[in-house]
This record gives C-alpha cells, sequence and structure tokens, in this order.
C-alpha cells in the first residue's frame, strides 16, 4: 500500500508524456489558447477550429448519438458535484433500506461515502473494501482488515453476488450494533462495504 502511495506521489509530480502532449495541443504553435472567454482573438479561434473540421458523411441523428454517449461518459469520468451528492444520497438510502436493522445510520452513511471515494481508484476489490471501512474500525490494523475482505472479495467475483452477501450476512452474529464483538462489526461492516461496490457498479 505505502509503495502505491509513493509510486502516485512520484507520478503526480513529472507530467506524463500524454499531459505533455496535450498541453503542447493547447499551447499550439502561435502559442494562444484562449484561457479567457474575453479573448478579442476568440471567435477567431473557434472558427478556424469549425472550419477545419469535417461533418460530411455524419447524419444529424449520429451527431446527437455521439455526442449524448460523450458527454455520459464525461460525467461519469467526472461527475458534477450535485451529481456526486445525488448518488451518495442514493447509496445511502439504498443501504439504509437493506441494513438499517443491523447497523446505525451514521455508520451506513460513512461506508457509502468512502464507496463512492474509492470505486474508481486503481485498488484490488480487497482494498477498496479495508478503505471503505478503515476509519470505522481504528482498533484493526489495516493487514487484520486484509485477512477478513479477501474471501469477502474473492467469494463475490461471480454472477452469485446476492446470495454470497447472503452467506457473508449469515456468518454474522444476529444483534444490535452496539451489542456485536469487534470481529463481527468488522465483517458486517466489510459485507456492506461489498454491498455498497456492487450497487456502485
Amino acid at each position: 500500500m505505502a509503495n502505491k502511495s509513493i509510486r502516485s506521489g512520484r507520478s503526480s509530480m513529472f507530467p506524463s508524456h500524454t499531459e505533455l502532449e496535450l498541453l503542447q495541443l493547447l499551447l499550439g504553435d502561435d502559442g494562444f489558447y484562449p484561457w479567457s472567454l474575453t479573448e478579442s482573438e476568440l471567435e477567431l479561434y473557434f472558427s478556424d477550429l469549425e472550419q477545419g473540421f469535417s461533418w460530411e458523411g455524419w447524419s444529424d441523428d449520429e451527431v446527437a448519438a455521439r455526442s449524448e454517449s460523450l458527454f455520459s461518459q464525461l460525467d461519469r469520468l467526472w461527475p458534477s458535484s450535485a451529481a456526486n451528492q445525488t448518488l451518495e444520497e442514493g447509496l445511502q438510502e439504498t443501504l439504509a433500506q437493506r441494513f438499517i436493522n443491523r447497523m446505525p445510520q451514521t455508520v451506513l452513511s460513512a461506508i457509502a461515502q468512502h464507496a463512492r471515494q474509492v470505486f474508481n481508484a486503481e485498488l484490488s476489490l480487497a482494498d477498496q473494501l479495508v478503505e471503505c471501512v478503515r476509519e470505522l474500525l481504528p482498533a484493526w490494523g489495516e493487514e487484520d482488515l486484509q485477512v477478513l475482505a479477501r474471501p469477502l472479495a474473492y467469494a463475490m467475483r461471480g454472477t452469485q453476488k446476492d446470495e454470497a452477501i447472503e452467506q457473508a450476512l449469515a456468518s454474522v452474529h444476529p444483534g444490535e450494533w452496539e451489542q456485536l464483538s469487534d470481529i463481527d462489526r468488522a465483517r458486517l461492516s466489510l459485507v456492506v462495504a461489498r454491498y455498497a461496490l456492487a450497487k456502485l457498479s
């Protein structure tokens, strides 16, 4: 885990080849890019760009469909804060409907928030599960949580996720959150985190 953060820290210090190419394209040969919408050359700049692009062979329906696809991909990669909040609230509601009798709403909300944060991270499923619950279980070491998360991650890779979740829930002692042992709280938290990640996918 530490190695990952070191690698990601190093890579963020130096621009990648792709980032340098993008910067070069944005600046162009003449070095002009309309960073400000009040630039006097703005209209001319975009007019030149449009003339260099040909719509020939594209129907209006095809343009509309491809535009819709592009914007939905952009929204998925960079959702607005309002969309993020709506998605997180929807996830919290889903978790509450399913698990409110097993754990407090505050814990469910925290798991939903962490699940949203790690969902697109380049982490293994077991690492994502650990990240979802680590702050909720401060007495647990990361390695210990990994031991509990790995079987859960591997067991739920197939198509029978709901069945696997039910089996994992059955292994947790039934009872109110405050009365559960530390290990049952950890297991239950990981099951809920896995359920949240499955819903996000």
